[in-house]
């Protein structure tokens, strides 16, 4: 008995092992891509909501120093308006001083900036840089050339309002603001941002800490 001892692949086996081999291939690369992707996607996410969580967390800790209406130099220590919000807060030196400093955010250019000052030692500098933010001076000359802190977020527009006892919610810094006394608490304020693409404003809301 004879036996045919050549053995191998047609060329049609062949050509069938090629065409599985090239979509495994296809299908192993699209995965990947779509690793990657996801990748970059969930890093993106990751470093706007670590951002987002620096923001908050400096809004609520400048909103919670404003100090209390005895030791306001001159009216509200706030100021705002379409595209930004001023106000001026304690900051505790290494040696356990408290000196007013000036803080400044400001929206409008596909991110947001957030500026202070050195210590302010007198009344007279307050009442000036007060001044200033009213008068919509620019913050380079207001800070004496400082750099900002820039959170990376794609901001549009934003929104300041303020809550005073007995007034409730104060969305419009032209209605005239009452002088600070017992009465008029000035007891939190509220950030709102729209980011570009986002369905809905991102709100951050803040207690003064007055009671």
């Amino acid at each position: 008995m004879s036996f045919n001892s050549n053995k191998g692949f047609t060329l049609l086996e062949m050509m069938v092992a090629l065409f599985l081999m090239a979509i495994i291939a296809t299908l192993s690369w699209r995965g990947l891509n779509s690793m990657l992707h996801t990748r970059e996607a969930l890093t993106r996410r990751g470093v706007f909501f670590d951002q987002m969580q620096q923001l908050f967390l400096a809004w609520d800790q400048d909103c919670h120093h404003l100090g209390s209406p005895d030791q306001w130099p001159m009216g509200f220590p706030v100021h705002w308006d379409s595209s930004g919000f001023d106000l001026f807060r304690f900051r505790q030196s290494a040696t356990g001083e408290k000196n007013w400093v000036a803080v400044s955010y400001r929206w409008g250019t596909g991110n947001i900036e957030r500026w202070e000052s050195d210590s302010i030692m007198n009344r007279a500098t307050y009442l000036t840089m007060l001044d200033s933010f009213q008068k919509n001076d620019d913050l380079t000359e207001i800070y004496n050339h400082q750099k900002p802190v820039h959170f990376e977020l794609p901001v549009t527009a934003g929104a300041v309002r303020v809550y005073i006892d007995t007034l409730g919610w104060v969305d419009n810094q032209t209605a005239s603001l009452p002088a600070p006394n017992v009465n008029y608490l000035f007891l939190g304020a509220e950030l709102s941002l729209h980011l570009k693409g986002a369905n809905v404003d991102y709100t951050k809301s803040c207690l003064t800490g007055q009671n």
